[in-house]
């Protein structure tokens, strides 16, 4: 394999979007899975827009800040609280359908 291919595999494993819409997932799973992701992120962001965190420095504030910014994100997503759910889903439909006709002649 060659570097591009080892940097572009570190950087689907680092990715957290990467593998939301994954072989085998429904629309709604992706939908609901990227929703997911979504909430974490902003959750994630507006935290750290706070001066000091909730948790204090070092590494054990690190892994409670993680985990408060998932557990936030994901009770944002179950509730789908940001109305993304949807969108998402027919937007993934539509990209679906529109390369299924692509592929026939």
């Amino acid at each position: 394999m060659d570097g591009i291919g080892n940097v572009s595999s570190l950087r689907a494993g680092l990715d957290p979007l990467a593998n939301v819409a994954g072989a085998g997932r429904s629309p709604a799973e992706a939908a609901a899975r990227m929703e997911e992701v979504f909430s974490t992120m902003l959750v994630k962001e507006m935290r750290r827009a706070l001066p000091e965190g909730f948790f204090g420095g070092g590494n054990a504030g690190d892994v409670y800040s993680g985990w408060l910014d998932e557990q936030v994100g994901k009770s944002l997503a179950d509730r789908d609280a940001l109305h993304l759910e949807e969108m998402l889903r027919h937007s993934i439909e539509r990209k679906q359908l529109a390369s299924n006709e692509e592929v026939l002649p």
